[in-house]
């Protein structure tokens, strides 16, 4: 008398696409916003936004984009962002709390002058939102990335 044995099959090694589709797998979508805190770099859709002068994004505006553009959609108080721009850039001290409309001011200057004329000039007014008495948010219609200085 023989003994069939019966192999065990591991579904954990086999690849998540199915086999003889058509269509490869879907890529994930591309970043629309790109904060490279390594290099000091920004690209909304592409296109670089300055952080250099003139007309750029300064250092503090630039960590609290980071901050936003981790949690996009989501409306943060300005004591998140602080705390959040605390633990991304590595600031000697704490920051206080910045006012929701001067930082929008100074977050969103810098792009409507580097988008001036393109196709893009329009996103700019409605990218960033200022919530009264709530906070402030980030409104992308895609998913951001964040390089992280360390």
């Amino acid at each position: 008398m023989t003994t069939i044995y019966e192999i065990p099959v591991l579904r954990v090694a086999e690849p998540l696409g199915t086999y003889g589709a058509s269509e490869p797998p879907a890529e994930p979508p591309a970043a629309q916003l790109i904060v490279d805190l390594r290099e000091r770099r920004v690209s909304y859709r592409g296109r670089a936004i300055p952080t250099r002068p003139p007309n750029n994004l300064q250092r503090q505006p630039l960590l609290a984009l980071a901050v936003l553009a981790e949690r996009a959609g989501e409306v943060l108080t300005m004591a998140e962002v602080a705390e959040g721009m605390f633990k991304l850039g590595g600031l000697r001290k704490r920051p206080v709390a910045p006012d929701a409309k001067d930082l929008r001011y100074k977050l969103q200057r810098p792009f409507k002058r580097a988008l001036a004329g393109t196709d893009l000039e329009a996103e700019v007014a409605y990218l960033f939102e200022t919530m009264p008495g709530l906070g402030l948010r980030l409104n992308l219609g895609g998913p951001a990335q964040v390089i992280a200085s360390r």
